[in-house]
């Protein structure tokens, strides 16, 4: 919830829905004392995130867009489509990564740990590095 009012105003109506759900299942977990909730959370937060970027795909500007000229940057004629792309392999990647976390809780506290506290993590940095990594090669084949 902190980080709602950290985010820009035309990023809130998106974000939300997912931290009033998240908030609710957070205050459920507490109140019922439910181990198997709270190992659940990583489960809701990357289905939230997937639903996110996955329900702004129907807009004429997918979510990367929408952000990317909020915050003032250039955008070309080859960033929607690129953009648009973009947004679905990060749709995939949280429907991935709830199933796997969600796998994890019926498996021991160890592994759940350890995947949910920093494998996840690694995997989100690489596919970050691997989005910059690739952005620069399409620009420079494209003479951008």
């Amino acid at each position: 919830m902190l980080r709602f009012g950290l985010i820009r105003p035309t990023e809130r109506r998106f974000m939300l829905p997912v931290l009033l759900g998240l908030a609710a299942f957070a205050a459920a977990a507490a109140l019922t004392g439910s181990q198997a909730l709270l190992l659940a959370y990583p489960v809701l937060v990357n289905i939230g995130l997937c639903a996110v970027f996955a329900r702004s795909l129907r807009d004429e500007e997918p979510l990367l867009l929408r952000l990317a000229r909020s915050r003032g940057m250039e955008i070309d004629e080859h960033a929607p489509p690129y953009l648009r792309r973009l947004t679905a392999i990060w749709a995939v990647f949280f429907a991935l990564n709830a199933l796997i976390a969600f796998v994890t809780v019926h498996l021991s506290i160890g592994i759940w740990a350890v995947y949910n506290g920093l494998v996840s993590y690694i995997v989100i940095g690489l596919l970050l590095v691997g989005e910059v990594v690739f952005r620069h090669h399409y620009k420079r084949r494209r003479g951008l």
